[in-house]
């Protein structure tokens, strides 16, 4: 949690002449009042706190052992603050060494270690932290290129519904050979619609929409970064729930469709799982471009296919034996389609949309 703090300034009101008479009948005539100072700017507080390398690979071995750390305290708005004061650094174990001034030596073979970098002003203080590996490669490989790509093919798109994807990383040396097990930090433009974890690469799609994933390392001493533009689109398959109440003054329940509205991306799936306990169906209002679904996967368990159209009366059930209480449709085609069940008068919308 980040505090925002501000410091003001109060002046009083003084007797210019140091008669108490004459001060008492100038108080009394005219008002005695102070000039404010103006507050800080709320844009001008101390916000946040960078570290140059937010992640470094070294070698126990001169002159690839070393790196020279410096931190930006910064406003709200990412601008540096002027006139700072001295940073301090804290070194996780032995297996290196930090300095006052920030010189990070590698000094034991070590997967993963780090340094915190904090820095006080105005009595609010933020941390930032270098996460460091040592090897004792003599002479270490030389970075020369280094791509972000795509996870699994050409195509930087992710649907919603897609978890546990990670980001290809492409580290090579002069001579074109990968570099093992490189050590790289990850940064999301907006976690709003996509965020990343920033060692594993790891995308967690949140919304539909465009965003930029940022890859940075510092190795041996040649630091380098690579961005790609990243699209999340809707999601390929949604489940609905087929649910049921009674409603007032009835004994007789009542199934309906929750959620009532959903969003697909074109040629997605619909998949409905009757937990009403009586029997449930799917009426459109044009079934023309409602398709048979693939087989899909509920965690480990198939949902076969049932056929296009409309669907017609299925069971309840709940738990892996109830596999009969889902049903499937894919949708081909973008439009808004409307269904509805016959027996029990309740309504839904499929909107699909198409791949941008």
């Amino acid at each position: 949690m980040r505090v925002l703090s501000a410091i003001t300034q109060r002046s009083r009101c003084t007797p210019r002449i140091d008669l108490r008479a004459l001060a008492a009948v100038v108080c009394l005539g005219l008002a005695c009042t102070a000039p404010t100072a103006p507050s800080t700017p709320a844009t001008s507080l101390y916000w946040d706190l960078t570290v140059n390398h937010p992640v470094v690979t070294l070698s126990t071995v001169a002159p690839w052992n070393s790196v020279q750390l410096t931190v930006t305290p910064q406003t709200v708005l990412g601008a540096p603050l002027d006139g700072s004061a001295a940073p301090q650094f804290r070194t996780a174990d032995s297996t290196v060494s930090v300095s006052a001034s920030g010189l990070v030596t590698g000094l034991i073979a070590t997967a993963q270690t780090s340094v915190l970098a904090t820095v006080s002003i105005g009595g609010v203080t933020h941390a930032d932290t270098v996460l460091l590996q040592v090897t004792a490669a003599a002479p270490p490989p030389v970075l020369t290129t280094f791509h972000l790509l795509p996870p699994g093919d050409s195509v930087a798109r992710l649907s919603l519904d897609r978890f546990g994807v990670t980001l290809v990383l492409q580290a090579l040396d002069a001579t074109g050979a990968p570099i093992p097990n490189p050590l790289v930090h990850f940064t999301s433009s907006d976690p709003t619609i996509a965020a990343i974890d920033p060692i594993a690469g790891i995308i967690q799609p949140v919304t539909p929409g465009n965003v930029t994933f940022y890859a940075t390392t510092t190795m041996y001493g040649v630091s380098k970064s690579d961005s790609l533009p990243f699209t999340i689109g809707e999601p390929t398959a949604v489940l609905v729930d087929v649910r049921a109440y009674t409603p007032t003054a009835s004994r007789a329940p009542v199934s309906y469709f929750e959620p009532g509205t959903i969003v697909i991306g074109v040629g997605g799936a619909v998949v409905w799982t009757n937990i009403s306990g009586q029997n449930a169906d799917v009426a459109f209002d044009d079934s023309t471009d409602v398709q048979a679904a693939a087989v899909l996967f509920y965690g480990f368990f198939p949902i076969p296919a049932t056929g296009a159209g409309n669907i017609p009366p299925f069971p309840s059930g709940v738990g892996i034996a109830s596999r009969p209480s889902t049903r499937a449709r894919s949708f081909p085609k973008p439009g808004t389609y409307s269904y509805h069940s016959r027996l029990y008068n309740t309504t839904g919308t499929i909107i699909v949309k198409p791949t941008s």
